[in-house]
Order: structure tokens, then sequence, then C-alpha cells
């Protein structure tokens, strides 16, 4: 889980961490803008408030369930082959966006499994890493501005939001009940995967096919079998459908989910 946060996000970040409780399966990595040459306290800060492990990221560190990792200052932050990688930075290098950098890199290696939450902040840094999550099925979540607890400054969740790309607009203390809920919907999916090659499948993939053709004009049947499934079940833990073929029922009316499927 990527979580992206700038002005106004401590107090966010203090919230989300508080409604978290434990949580052994899920590794969070906060990436925020921090002046390069000030010692950060964030760890420290957000320890008072997590009931998990938090830790300031290192480089070849491999993420752990039931840890959060923070950005050191004075670096951007990438994962690259499940492990942390960083780049150190000054004063005088030119505001390279470390939440679209860690974000982006999130996305190419952890692909569909990726989670990138944007949280309060002036800017638009957190959107393309936002963009480039969807595009590899994953899931994401920017914080609301018309919910209890709205973002202090919404330009950064505002300019997410503009994407259409975010999956659930949330207050950040209703987020970790999400996150839990599509870890544990996760398994009942997971099967797919598993019986990718099966022949019952094909009435099921041919219906989905049909609907993106006759909303989108794109026939999407070359897409590899494995990937499509995946990306259908990762939209069917979204709206919260029970089955594949709970899924495509709901496919069949609801013209914005079509606009939305991760074929698309």
């Amino acid at each position: 889980m990527g979580i992206g946060a700038s002005a106004g996000g401590i107090e966010a970040l203090q919230a989300f961490f508080g409604a978290l409780g434990t949580s052994r399966q899920l590794a969070f990595v906060v990436v925020t803008h921090m002046n390069p040459d000030h010692e950060s306290h964030l760890a420290e800060v957000l320890a008072r408030h997590a009931k998990i492990e938090v830790k300031v990221a290192e480089p070849g560190v491999r993420p752990e369930g039931g840890t959060a990792y923070m950005m050191p200052a004075g670096s951007l932050l990438r994962l690259r082959d499940g492990a942390f990688e960083l780049e150190e930075i000054s004063r005088e290098t030119p505001n390279s966006g470390p939440i679209d950098i860690f974000l982006s890199s999130l996305a190419r290696d952890c692909k569909d499994r990726a989670v990138g939450i944007v949280l309060s902040g002036g800017n638009s840094d957190g959107t393309l890493g936002i963009k480039a999550i969807k595009e590899r099925g994953g899931i994401t979540m920017a914080q609301a501005s018309d919910a209890a607890g709205a973002p202090d400054h919404p330009d950064m969740p505002n300019s997410a939001l503009a994407t259409g790309l975010v999956d659930f607009a949330l207050s950040v203390e209703s987020m970790p009940a999400t996150l839990k809920r599509l870890v544990e919907s996760r398994a009942s999916f997971e099967s797919l995967e598993e019986y990718q090659d099966a022949d019952e499948l094909d009435d099921d993939l041919r219906v989905a096919f049909e609907l993106l053709r006759s909303h989108t004009g794109h026939d999407f049947s070359g897409y590899k079998r494995r990937t499509f499934l995946r990306r259908l079940a990762r939209r069917a833990q979204v709206v919260e459908a029970k089955s594949l073929e709970e899924y495509l029922g709901h496919l069949r009316h609801s013209s914005k989910e079509v606009s939305r499927s991760p074929a698309v």
C-alpha cells in the first residue's frame, strides 16, 4: 500500500493509522513532501498512533506485512524487485514528484496487487501514480472532500479524483476497513487463476467481451486470459460482487462500470 500526503497530511496519517488497528497482512509505505535539509520525525509521530510497527525505509529492505515504512528526508523512494531503492536529493534538485515516483514504481513492481492512496496535499503529486496503478489493475483511494474529516488541503486528492480512476473516495478513518475487506474478499477470486483454462469460464468471458465491445467498440478477446480474469476479479472486489457471475450482472446494468472496467 503506497500512501502519499503533503500539506495537512500528518493529521490525515494519524487518523488513518489510528483507525487501522493491527494488520499483519498489509505493508504500508508513506511518501510525503519534506525539506531535504531537515531531519524528519514522522516515524516517531506516527508510531504514537499506530498499532503496527513503524520504520524508516532503508535501501535493500523488502517490505513486510504489519509494518509502515516512512520515506526518509532527502531521498526519493522506489520499489524494485520487491525491495526499496533510495535516491539522494538536495535542495537544488528540481521538484520531481516523490509520490508519483513511488506509486509508479509500486505499480510496476506489484501490478494488480498494488494499492495507491492519496491524502491531503496542496498540489497534484500522486495523480500520475494513481494512473499507473490503475493501468496495471491495482486499487486506488483518495481522501474525500465532502466527507467528515475532509482534507485541510484538498488539491492533491481532488486532482487524483478528477482522473476518474479512483475506486474509493473516503474519509481517512474509513479507509482501513475498506482495505481489510478487499484483502479478505481477494481469496474468493484467486481461484479464477487456478481455473483460467477451464471450459466453464468460456460463457462468462464471452459475455464480458460482448458487453465491453458493445459499449466501447473495442474487442478485448485478444487479452491474455489470465490477465483479463484477474482484472475482472479485481473490479468485482471493488463493487463488492461475490462471484464473477454476479459481477457480470452488475456490468450488464451499469454503463459507468463498463467505462471503468480494467480492460478499457
